[in-house]
């Protein structure tokens, strides 16, 4: 093997290393708004009488909807292992004076929080482009 051999190799497994990290934190992150929209749902089609655990249950969705909404922020804020750009973003960062508050990403309308690939590079979540897009 040459050097450039051994290098891409150690550049595919710690891009591997990184992708297999997002992907986790996007299940994690999936989790409780899956959840939260099931649970609602279900909450919809109960019978009236049901409506005393109304206090208790919306309380539980409050925090759902919380702890959601913190790891999405956490999700589009993940960069790229390959071209180190944010996943998922379209084109480059944000500024920092646009994000003044933490959850100002998630408003903006040029994120896809359920992308499978990189929006800049086009490298694919399950890393299966990697060698490809490296040898470019």
């Amino acid at each position: 093997m040459t050097k450039n051999q051994v290098l891409n190799d150690r550049r595919l497994e710690k891009i591997h290393k990184v992708l297999s990290r997002i992907r986790l934190i996007r299940f994690i992150s999936y989790f409780p708004i899956s959840v939260f929209v099931l649970l609602m749902f279900s909450f919809t089609i109960l019978p009236r009488e049901w409506m005393l655990l109304a206090g208790p249950v919306f309380e539980f969705f409050a925090v759902l909807a919380i702890i959601g909404i913190l790891l999405w922020s956490v999700i589009v804020r993940l960069r790229c292992p390959l071209c180190g750009q944010k996943f998922h973003f379209w084109g480059t960062d944000i500024p920092r004076w646009r994000n003044w508050f933490w959850f100002k990403s998630l408003v903006i309308f040029n994120n896809n929080i359920f992308t499978i690939k990189c929006t800049s590079c086009g490298l694919k979540l399950n890393g299966s482009n990697a060698a490809d897009l490296l040898k470019r």
